[in-house]
């Protein structure tokens, strides 16, 4: 797989697909908006990501990344139970028949949901 590297210029956009791994590199100063987005159909292999891989774990310092699955967790049970009860339940009971590629392209456009510390 061939990188692909563009340089933003002012006034554009970058829209990075989730799950994509990819690294920016700011040429000068910059202002970055970002969010956190996770559908209700990715959540069961997201929280398996962040229990399963936290050495994978982007963006958040290497010293928190083993907790970083409570804490996401905690906060999904603080706001949102039903959602990860929901989704716990689906992880439970998903079959391996998808690969993973298809697991990751699931439709994330459908009753998504936002969250913050």
């Amino acid at each position: 797989v061939r990188p692909l590297e563009v340089i933003v210029k002012p006034g554009e956009l970058m829209y990075i697909p989730a799950g994509w791994w990819h690294l920016c590199l700011n040429l000068t100063p910059t202002v970055c908006i970002t969010q956190n987005y996770v559908s209700r159909a990715g959540l069961p292999r997201v929280l398996s990501f962040l229990r399963d891989s936290p050495q994978c774990i982007s963006g958040v310092c290497q010293e928190d990344r083993p907790s970083f699955y409570e804490r996401f967790r905690s906060k999904l049970q603080e706001q949102l139970p039903a959602v990860l009860a929901e989704a716990e339940q689906k992880e439970k009971s998903d079959t391996e028949s998808q690969t993973p590629w298809a697991k990751a392209m699931e439709d994330s456009t459908q009753d998504g949901f936002t969250f913050d510390w």
